[in-house]
C-alpha cells in the first residue's frame, strides 16, 4: 500500500495516494513515515490543516527526526503562521544543527516576517555549511536586496548564478537589484536570460517591459507587456504596466481600457483608479477623473 501511495504521489493523483497511505496506516499504525506521505497528500490538495495533523503524528512516533519538523514548519509557513513555523524550524536545528536547509527555511520565514538580518544571518549559516548551494546565496541575496543593500545582493545573486546558471530567477532577482540601481540596461539582459530559460514566464516579460519604460523605450515596453498578458491574463499589474505606458504613449484610451481591465481584477488596488482619473483628466473628462480620485 504504501509504495502504491508514492505511485500515486507521483502521478498527481492526491485522493488515490490518500487512500493507499490510509490503508498502509491501518496495517501498520507505528510508521512515522507513512503519515508524513499522506501529509504530503494532503499538502497537495491544500488541505493544509490535515497535512499538519499528520506531521503531527509522524513528529509523535519519530519525535528525533528533525526532517518533520522543518517540514510541518513549511506548511505553517504556507499557512503565513510565521512563528509556529520557526519554532518548528528551531526545534529542527536543534536536533541536526549541521543541516544547512534548516537554517534556510527558517531564514525565508524571518524575511516573510521582515526581519530581513536574522534572516540573512540563518542564510550565511546555511552557506557555510553547504557553500556550493545557489539557492542559499540567492536567498540571501534577497533579503539584502529588500535591506536597500544592492551591492551586496548584487553579489550573492552573481555567487548563485556561477553556482547554478540555468536557474532563470538568479538572472530575474539580479535584473530587478539592478533596475533598483537605475542599471536598466543590465536589468534588461538578465530579464531577457531569464526568458531565455523559461520562455513562459509573464513576470519576467513585464519586468523587462518595466525596464524598457524607465528607459523611455515605450514600444518594447508595450510589446513586453502584452507577451505578459498573453501567458497570464489574470494578472491585474500587467494590463496596469502596459496602461502606465500608454499613457506616456498619450494614448489615453488604450491606457484607460488597461486600467480598467486592471481595476476588475483587483478592484482593491488605489493605484489603478488614481491612474486611470489622471486619463480622464487628460482627456477633460473631469466627471470621470473625480470619481476615479
Amino acid at each position: 500500500h504504501f509504495e502504491r501511495g508514492k505511485a500515486f504521489y507521483k502521478a498527481e493523483d492526491y485522493d488515490k495516494a490518500i487512500e493507499a497511505y490510509t490503508q498502509a496506516i491501518q496495517l501498520d499504525p507505528e510508521q512515522a513515515e507513512y503519515y508524513y506521505e499522506r501529509g504530503e497528500s494532503y499538502f497537495g490538495k491544500r488541505d493544509y490543516d490535515r497535512c499538519i495533523a499528520d506531521d503531527t503524528k509522524a513528529i509523535e512516533l519519530d519525535p528525533d527526526n528533525g526532517f518533520y519538523y522543518q517540514q510541518r514548519g513549511n506548511v505553517y509557513t504556507w499557512k503565513k503562521d510565521y512563528d509556529r513555523a520557526i519554532a518548528d524550524y528551531e526545534k529542527a536545528i536543534q536536533l541536526e544543527p549541521d543541516k544547512a536547509d534548516y537554517y534556510k527555511s527558517r531564514g525565508m520565514s524571518y524575511h516573510k516576517q521582515g526581519d530581513y538580518d536574522r534572516a540573512i544571518a540563518d542564510y550565511s549559516k546555511a552557506i557555510q555549511l553547504d557553500p556550493e548551494n545557489g539557492l542559499y546565496y540567492e536567498q540571501r541575496g534577497v533579503s539584502h536586496h529588500s535591506k536597500g543593500d544592492y551591492n551586496r545582493a548584487v553579489t550573492d545573486f552573481d555567487k548563485a548564478i556561477q553556482l547554478d546558471p540555468e536557474q532563470a530567477d538568479y538572472y530575474w532577482g539580479r535584473g530587478v537589484t539592478y533596475h533598483n540601481k537605475g542599471d536598466y540596461d543590465r536589468a534588461i539582459a538578465d530579464y531577457t536570460k531569464a526568458i531565455q530559460l523559461d520562455p513562459e514566464n509573464g513576470l519576467y516579460y513585464e519586468q523587462r517591459g518595466v525596464s524598457h519604460h524607465s528607459k523611455g523605450d515605450y514600444n518594447r515596453a508595450v510589446t513586453d507587456f502584452d507577451k505578459a498578458i498573453q501567458l497570464d491574463p489574470e494578472q491585474a499589474d500587467y494590463y496596469w504596466g502596459r496602461g502606465v505606458t500608454y499613457n506616456k504613449k498619450g494614448d489615453c484610451d488604450r491606457a484607460i481600457a488597461d486600467y480598467s481591465k486592471a481595476i476588475q481584477l483587483d478592484p482593491g488596488k488605489a493605484d489603478y483608479y488614481w491612474e486611470r482619473g489622471k486619463s480622464y483628466g487628460w482627456k477633460n473628462d473631469h466627471d470621470r477623473a473625480i470619481t476615479d480620485y
